[in-house]
């Protein structure tokens, strides 16, 4: 039987989905008014890193533990550049793809390159052979992506003002790949991230750590490429909300090393999921935060089935 505990945990796992799959749409407002995705992947980190230093020096807890430092491997610092390459992809591709397309092939990333990490045993995760069912699930999982990608329903005039790409075409099949890039991405940010945390008080302080490396990182590349910020006219139309997707980030990635060892990292991802597909519907759906309207249809929902299938076959074994 589920304890009032552990499903609150549940819901709030459901919770960091959900804001993963907005965070892309809002981030994606903010780009409108920018003149490369970078720049609101700089914006969006830099209110990240800024929210979650005030919440570190605010709890006073001690930072690293003596010589814990010294003892973490070279890749645990890397959490922040994953972090600045997905904020960044996601920014651009989130228009182009729609939210439920867009999330469902970073999971498709997700859980392919948390096979390869299983069965590897890389960086931390414990050793889990690769068995026929693991494979099978995979499989479903491709499919699913693969039934949803083309039969994304855009209409002409829809999709030539958000920059979607017909859905047969060369470059979208590119987008894709891009987007499950960035599953894998995350897939090894949250065992870094999980890995630096090891050596600090508490999750914000590591979620700290990762946004300020992101952070730095995307300065320096905004700064190299000399290009004006902020579009003509464009910094007034731009709603409130398209300001908060550094807090949705800071939370996300806080949430994250909380749950892990609380709910395990298979409950966890099951649920965060759950939560980004089951939103990914929604705002599809009503067009909300800036993404496509993208009506439900059948063969969408056959691989949106599909797909969980084959998470929960992955899963289970």
């Amino acid at each position: 039987m589920i304890t009032l505990s552990t499903a609150l945990l549940l819901a709030c796992s459901l919770l960091v989905g959900a804001c993963g799959a907005s965070q892309a749409g809002i981030n994606s407002r903010l780009r409108l008014a920018l003149h490369s995705p970078i720049q609101a992947a700089f914006i969006s980190f830099l209110t990240g890193t800024l929210l979650l230093g005030v919440t570190a020096l605010l709890m006073s807890s001690p930072w690293f533990a003596p010589g814990t430092p010294a003892t973490l491997p070279w890749w645990a610092w890397l959490g922040g550049l994953l972090g600045a390459f997905n904020v960044t992809m996601a920014v651009y591709l989130a228009p182009k793809l729609g939210a439920l397309t867009l999330a469902l092939s970073i999971i498709c990333g997700q859980v392919l390159a948390s096979v390869v990490l299983d069965h590897n045993g890389w960086l931390g995760y414990p050793r889990i052979e690769l068995s026929l069912e693991r494979l099978l699930g995979a499989v479903l999982i491709v499919a699913g992506v693969l039934l949803v990608a083309r039969a994304n329903p855009l209409e002409a005039a829809a999709g030539s003002r958000h920059g979607a790409l017909p859905n047969k075409s060369p470059g979208r099949y590119f987008l894709l790949a891009c987007s499950i890039a960035v599953g894998c991405s995350l897939a090894s940010q949250a065992g870094i991230n999980a890995e630096l945390r090891t050596a600090l008080s508490s999750p914000v302080q590591a979620a700290f750590f990762s946004f300020l490396l992101g952070t730095l990182a995307l300065a320096l590349v905004t700064a190299t490429t000399g290009r004006d910020w902020f579009r003509p006219g464009a910094l007034a139309a731009t709603p409130w909300w398209a300001w908060l997707g550094g807090f949705l980030g800071a939370f996300i990635v806080t949430m994250s090393v909380f749950l892990a060892p609380r709910l395990g990292a298979l409950t966890l991802a099951i649920a965060i999921i759950c939560g980004k597909v089951f939103a990914s519907l929604v705002l599809d759906q009503q067009g909300w935060l800036g993404y496509p309207r993208v009506p439900l249809t059948t063969p969408r929902a056959i691989g949106t089935v599909l797909m969980v299938l084959g998470v929960l076959l992955v899963a289970a074994n």
